[in-house]
């Protein structure tokens, strides 16, 4: 009886494992099913994800032997699946002097993971099924595969991608090429001054390179006063969203600046174009100019004073004379019959009076155009003009000259007799000198005229704008492109020496300077 029910109790317990052990097959068998079935979702996932995929995705077995091959792949190599699975990836798609490259890499991947870092990114040159090479994008990861490991890479082609940064990166040469070679400041900043890029120009005349300048803040290398003015202008750009130009001056220089917005898509300024030209040697010829035309509205006022003064002196003169002349004659026509000997006198004086008007005329004639220095030249001319003058005046002029020249240009030989006519003529009336030295020099190329007395002087500061033979002189000294310098001191005299570019009559050569004549 008790062993009847020991083997009850075991039968009990055996089927009660029984059942156990069926609960867990079972469990075991949908645990099995649903893993396959994840398998089965994430193969089909990997189907769809593979096929519809940009980039080439490839699966190489321990073997280095290419296990899947999506559509990607197909397009961007060349080949069907059926031609390339199973075989090496390396010896049909590396060119030929890659191949040895990629297959070391690809063994030593698969061996330990290292060799290509997984995750890491290369830039290689892959091989089409027709032999045309391209640029590819490359990352690999190693995958179990049977207990070892395989690996699968993800291809991109990058070939446009290259052409744009050849692209950008020929069109940024061209650009940079464009900004260093103009003369002017190009600066992008940011609103707050901060240097963005700027050109080699800019950077010279901040006193940097532009690797050293860029991030830097303008307004660091500019005077605080300067940085002032400047940062208005700037926030007048942002504010109104309009470009401003101004002309400012830093370090003794003087630059004309331009300021213009940079939007965004949102229509917001974003940072600062500026373009700054130095105007300085500009500005400079600007003045020359004014200056040049102050000038010679001068000499204009001085030649009309001096042609007033001829018509003032033919007036008085010449004209006088005619008069007096034709009243001569009419009281000689009147007296002839009735008075000979009066008439005879009136008639003499007539005669006497037409010489003095021819001599008059002569010496008027000379003073706007002198025939002996067209005849005879300067030395000839200047002796003459010396020999009149000291015939009828008190002072005694003393002339020298120290030259080798015969003849100049007569532009050159005229305005060096007006010159000394001018410097004489001012001595004359104002010094109360009772000596005055006249002189020509050659000095190689150059010719030095000097006048000289030893008057009364005067303080040159002191001379007025209306004091048209000084004003003269210097002008006449200028347009031939030499210069003159007039020193003066009251109670000691004055000293004028002009220095003209020597040119020679025809364009002779000029000769070696002579001794006193």
């Amino acid at each position: 009886m008790i062993h009847r029910d020991i083997s009850k109790e075991r039968l009990i317990t055996e089927l009660a494992a029984a059942r156990q052990r069926i609960a867990e097959l079972e469990e075991l068998d949908g645990e099995r099913k649903r893993v396959k079935e994840e398998l089965r979702e994430g193969d089909e996932k990997l189907r769809i994800i593979s096929k519809s995929a940009l980039d080439a995705l490839v699966m190489m077995d321990p073997a280095g032997k290419v296990a899947h091959w999506n559509p990607a792949a197909e397009e961007m190599f060349g080949y069907a699946g059926e031609e390339i699975l199973g075989h090496n990836l390396h010896g049909i798609l590396a060119p030929p002097r890659y191949q040895q490259q990629v297959i070391s890499g690809l063994s030593e991947f698969f061996k330990s993971g290292e060799g290509m870092a997984v995750g890491q990114i290369l830039e290689l040159q892959a091989a089409r099924k027709d032999g045309s090479e391209f640029p590819i994008e490359l990352s690999v990861s190693r995958i179990k595969m049977g207990g070892e490991w395989g690996a699968v890479a993800v291809v991109r082609d990058i070939t446009e991608r290259k052409k744009t940064q050849l692209s950008l990166r020929e069109s940024e040469e061209n650009v940079r090429a464009l900004l260093n070679a103009t003369t002017e400041s190009v600066l992008l900043l940011e609103p707050d001054g901060t240097i963005v890029t700027l050109n080699s120009t800019a950077a010279t005349r901040y006193g940097g390179t532009v690797a050293e300048l860029i991030g830097k803040n303008c307004f660091d290398f500019i005077p605080p006063d300067l940085a002032i003015s400047r940062k208005k202008k700037m926030d007048e750009v942002v504010r109104f969203h309009q470009a401003v130009r101004f002309e400012d001056e830093r370090a003794g220089l003087m630059y004309d600046s331009h300021i213009y917005p940079v939007f965004d898509a949102s229509d917001n300024v974003v940072r600062l174009a500026v373009y700054a030209q130095d105007i300085t040697e500009r500005k400079k010829a600007e003045e020359a100019i004014r200056k040049e035309q102050r000038e010679l509205k001068k000499l204009l006022q001085a030649r009309d004073h001096e042609l007033k003064l001829i018509a003032y002196e033919i007036h008085d003169g010449i004209a006088q004379l005619l008069t007096a002349t034709i009243m001569q004659f009419d009281a000689c026509n009147k007296l002839k019959d009735v008075a000979p000997e009066e008439a005879e006198k009136a008639c003499c004086a007539a005669q006497q009076m037409v010489a003095n008007c021819l001599s008059e005329t002569r010496r008027l004639i000379g003073r706007v155009r002198l025939p002996l220095l067209d005849e005879a030249g300067v030395l000839a001319a200047v002796r003459n003009l010396i020999y009149e003058i000291n015939d009828r005046v008190e002072e005694e002029i003393e002339f020298y000259s120290q030259v080798r020249f015969e003849r100049l240009e007569p532009v050159l030989e005229n305005a060096i007799y007006r010159i000394i006519q001018e410097g004489l003529e001012n001595a004359r009336r104002h010094s109360q000198s009772k000596r005055i030295l006249v002189g020509l020099r050659q000095m190689d190329e150059k010719v030095l005229v000097e006048i000289r007395d030893w008057g009364v002087g005067f303080d040159i500061r002191s001379v007025g704008k209306k004091s048209f033979g000084l004003s003269g002189i210097r002008e006449r000294a200028r347009l031939l492109e030499g210069h003159a310098t007039i020193d003066s001191t009251p109670g000691k005299g004055t000293r004028i020496v002009v220095e003209l570019p020597l040119v020679l009559k025809d364009g002779g050569e000029p000769e070696a300077v002579g001794k006193a004549v």
